[in-house]
């Protein structure tokens, strides 16, 4: 698929940057207690540049399970994370429970969010965590033979929830710290309007692991927590530009809360589903380059519609994208790409 990306950050500008910070503090070393890392789910998010803010203040190296639809809203976001130092890996493209999919959308699941992080120059390693922590045997088999290996955690602090506040993200964290742990927060959750506390408590625990003799490392191809330090890349920090997706708010509080501008709710089944199919028909020879170039425009318009929440326009465009695929000639497309296309367009628009 061609950079969707691309098009969605080329509207940023001096006006979209933050100021440098200070210049970064010393750091101790000396690690008495061991190494820990430090992982962010569910970015790039509204919080995600204050969190890289801390981050290089206090010479923080993380990583980043970013989730697939929000990469393509805001992929400088992502693209920068990647040149200041972060390990950036794949958190699934909407966020879905893998242990309730079905086989091929797992496989959907992962190798959509895996074409935008490729785009943007992550994936040092193929790295997932699955949303929820949700698993079967069916979606460990499909991880499996797609390379990947799981990441977990060890330690969090419930952060999801909007009404938690700072000092229980940062006790939970600091009370459950052992060598070769790797923390969890959520610095702006896909569901939720939670993040706004998170951003209090993160230096609160970056101090508080270092109080307590631990360093910061970097997680391993093996899963396995290495020493890491981060050297920043001295560039501005950008800011979001584009609606941040979200899915449909849960958790909202009382009285309801609503995540900070700009966001969008993204209903539907995933286009970028379509992508993913797409390059299975052409690695099997059932698709001419001509046809797949317009598919691609066709679907990268979609996207686009979706991540912003115009529904309209998002319909609008997979009937454009049926109707493509319907209309073409036997001699670009074959008959058997031409069913899994339609069927999954189809399913497509009726999911919303």
């Amino acid at each position: 698929m061609r950079k969707h990306g691309v098009a969605l950050a080329c509207t940023l500008a001096v006006g979209g940057l933050l100021a440098a910070p200070a210049p970064a503090q010393a750091v101790d070393e000396s690690c008495p207690s061991g190494t820990v890392a430090l992982s962010f789910d569910d970015g790039p998010s509204y919080f995600r540049p204050q969190t890289l803010r801390t981050l290089r203040e206090k010479l923080v190296p993380a990583t980043f399970l970013d989730i697939g639809m929000r990469v393509a809203a805001n992929p400088h976001i992502a693209r920068f994370e990647v040149r200041e130092g972060h390990t950036v890996l794949n958190h699934t493209y909407r966020h879905d429970n893998l242990g309730q999919l079905s086989a091929a959308d797992v496989r959907r699941e992962i190798l959509a969010a895996d074409q935008v992080l490729r785009e943007v120059g992550a994936l040092p390693f193929r790295g997932v965590r699955a949303p929820f922590g949700g698993s079967s045997a069916t979606s460990r088999a499909v991880i499996a033979e797609l390379g990947y290996v799981n990441v977990g955690a060890n330690a969090g602090g419930n952060d999801f929830q909007p009404t938690t506040p700072a000092a229980t993200i940062r006790d939970a964290i600091l009370n459950s710290l052992a060598d070769g742990r790797i923390l969890l927060m959520h610095d702006g959750p896909i569901d939720t309007p939670a993040g706004t506390a998170v951003q209090e408590a993160l230096p609160q625990v970056i101090d508080g692991v270092r109080a307590r003799g631990y360093c910061f490392g970097a997680v391993s191809p093996a899963v396995q927590v290495v020493p890491a330090r981060l050297r920043p890349s001295g560039q501005p920090i950008p800011s979001i530009v584009n609606p941040v997706p979200f899915r449909p708010i849960v958790f909202a509080g009382n009285p309801p809360l609503s995540p900070p501008q700009p966001y969008a709710v993204v209903s539907g089944v995933s286009v970028r589903y379509f992508s993913v199919d797409l390059a299975d028909v052409v690695a099997a020879g059932g698709v001419v380059g001509s046809l797949r170039r317009d598919l691609e425009d066709l679907v990268d318009t979609a996207e686009t519609a979706q991540l912003r929440g115009q529904l309209e326009a998002q319909r609008a465009a997979l009937q454009s994208i049926r109707s493509a695929v319907e209309g073409a000639a036997p001699s670009k497309l074959s008959s058997a790409g031409r069913t899994q296309l339609l069927t999954l367009v189809d399913r497509m628009l009726a999911s919303f």
